[in-house]
């Protein structure tokens, strides 16, 4: 499994954050940097560009983390489990996420999801999946802006996904790309709590 961590050069901040993270988890990864598309300036399709462009030129199964993510401490031994039970033939697995909506129980660590699902924090993308991602998603001219939003309306309800239950990736609070102050574990939590249990 190859890995591939979202950073942003300038968020030295970040930097110090996630070799913690990916070390708690045993994780060889590389940075794959953000990139300043020319001509763009709104953030949400700028983050869509580099969440896009990880996905390519690298073959096998991909788990791409955002440099905000926090692991839970036993995180690995459930990430494990959860990655047996996959089916032949899953597309992606969210190791954490914003839950709106109910999801099916699949197995003992896993649920189905086809819609309702927000975050790109920590996905692990088959490579089929990522092939499918790539020939339907266009990031500058489509209409939904962030990635994880098309995922949510189009992508989930396409492809074959889970998410981990218990979740076991989250994120750090802090000032996210866009400017905004953001803390997600609290409701993060409590919709996982509300939906999959």
């Amino acid at each position: 499994m190859n890995i591939r961590v979202v950073h942003l050069a300038d968020r030295t901040d970040r930097a110090e954050l996630f070799p913690v993270e990916m070390e708690r988890m045993g994780f060889n990864y590389e940075i794959f940097y953000a990139e300043d598309p020319p001509g763009i300036t709104d953030q949400a399709v700028a983050s869509s560009c580099t969440h896009v462009h990880a996905l390519r030129d690298i073959g096998g199964e991909l788990l791409v983390c955002e440099d905000d993510v926090c692991f839970l401490h036993q995180g690995r031994e459930l990430f494990d489990r959860a990655y047996k039970q996959l089916p032949e033939g899953w597309d992606m697995l969210y190791l954490g996420g914003n839950i709106h909506e109910p999801a099916e129980r699949y197995s003992e660590n896993l649920f189905c999801i086809t819609k309702g699902v927000h975050c790109n924090h920590a996905i692990l993308y088959s490579q089929k999946a990522r092939d499918y991602i790539l020939s339907n998603y266009e990031v500058t001219s489509n209409e939904i802006k962030a990635f994880d939003h098309w995922l949510y309306m189009f992508g989930q309800a396409q492809m074959n996904c889970f998410i981990m239950s218990p979740m076991i990736a989250f994120q750090h609070p802090g000032i996210s790309y866009n400017g905004v102050y953001q803390d997600y574990y609290i409701q993060m939590r409590s919709n996982e709590v509300k939906n999959l249990c």
